[in-house]
């Protein structure tokens, strides 16, 4: 890539990420704002819903503040998401276009969130010294169940997808997913193109519903060796069992989360005199204390993904045994998709579940010089 464009792109990726965090926090603060008006007007809000089932009164409930919750972040979301995308060129899309696909993840939570808040509200009121060891149970299964669904149900309804074509890239693809000995159903396209510059790949589900997929973006401008890189890495996570490993850790994070959560809660309940952790007007502090604590252990699951990820390019280093196409591929990512090469440390450390590019980058030049073999 020419060190010129790709400096300026650098130039560019600073800023924007400078005004994606700018964003970031006026949208935390603006939710700090909500929660503090949820919890003064908590009870007459709950009041509202005296006479109702515990877990229709809680399924409403939860409705009426998510409402209020996107209208308020609405329009930071517009600037951060759509208009700022759409000034540094990685958005294509209209406003129209974006706003529907935008709604999607709102509705999707109205939907989805009610009904978990109606029941998280239901194993709160029946199990109140364990409901969050059943809750997290519950999560950590479900998203093993989500997993497994969600290549052949969820991404088709989020995406267009086509089955990758024959030719020099498939063989690329299929060679190295034969020597990596993983075994993957099917190979898919996002079709992104039309809407968005950025890139990206993955992989997902078990078993049968296993698939590989890449965005029609990287077949645009990258080599079949750089897509092999790609292709390995994902493959690594596969290899490295780091699917099955981030369960087990997720679990135990969640676990840690809602049992403190749990026992915060009840305390500054208690203290405020708001009844008790069944009182549906105390569930904001609950929720308010959840999301405080889940802040904090992200650090450190952020951590332990930047740890997997470090693995994933080794494994991918190795497979392919191609450093310069690792470093070529990575270099293109980070400009087109205007990823900072060089976060500050204490960015990286909070925000980042990948490793720091220059961090990738470095890994990559350090086993061309023989340090990884």
């Amino acid at each position: 890539m020419e060190d010129k464009k790709y400096q300026q792109r650098q130039q560019i990726a600073v800023k924007y990420a400078s005004r994606r965090r700018l964003y970031s926090l006026l949208e935390l603060g603006l939710t700090a704002v909500l929660f503090v008006a949820v919890f003064i007007f908590s009870k007459f809000l709950a009041a509202l819903f005296n006479n109702w089932a515990s877990f229709w009164a809680a399924t409403v409930y939860f409705i009426v503040l998510a409402i209020a919750y996107f209208i308020i972040i609405f329009p930071v979301r517009y600037a951060k998401n759509y208009r700022l995308s759409k000034d540094v060129g990685l958005l294509k899309q209209a406003f129209g276009r974006w706003l529907g696909d935008y709604i999607k993840t709102p509705l999707l939570i109205l939907v989805v969130g009610a009904l978990a808040f109606g029941l998280l509200y239901l194993l709160i009121v029946a199990t109140p010294v364990w409901w969050w060891l059943w809750v997290a149970s519950t999560i950590t299964a479900l998203s093993f169940i989500l997993s497994f669904v969600y290549p052949v149900i969820i991404m088709p309804l989020m995406y267009r997808t086509c089955s990758m074509e024959a030719g020099f890239v498939k063989d690329a693809v299929d060679d190295i997913i034969k020597r990596s000995g993983v075994p993957v159903s099917r190979v898919d396209i996002l079709q992104v193109a039309d809407e968005e510059e950025s890139s990206n790949a993955m992989i997902m589900g078990f078993g049968k519903t296993r698939r590989m997929a890449f965005t029609d973006t990287l077949l645009k401008d990258y080599t079949p060796s750089e897509i092999q890189v790609i292709c390995a890495h994902e493959l690594g996570h596969i290899k490295e069992g780091h699917f099955i490993k981030s369960f087990a850790v997720s679990f135990v994070l969640t676990l840690v989360i809602l049992f403190l959560t749990s026992f915060v809660a009840s305390l500054l309940i208690g203290w405020l005199d708001m009844g008790d952790i069944t009182t549906l007007s105390s569930m904001p502090l609950t929720i308010l204390v959840f999301v405080i604590l889940y802040a904090i252990f992200t650090i450190f699951s952020n951590k332990y993904s930047r740890k997997e990820e470090a693995q994933a390019d080794l494994y991918a280093l190795k497979l392919t045994d191609n450093p310069d196409a690792f470093i070529s591929m990575l270099q293109k990512l980070i400009s087109q998709n205007l990823d900072e090469e060089s976060p500050e440390a204490m960015v990286e450390n909070l925000m980042y579940d990948h490793p720091a590019p220059e961090t990738r980058l470095a890994m990559a030049r350090a086993y061309k010089e023989g340090k990884y073999k």
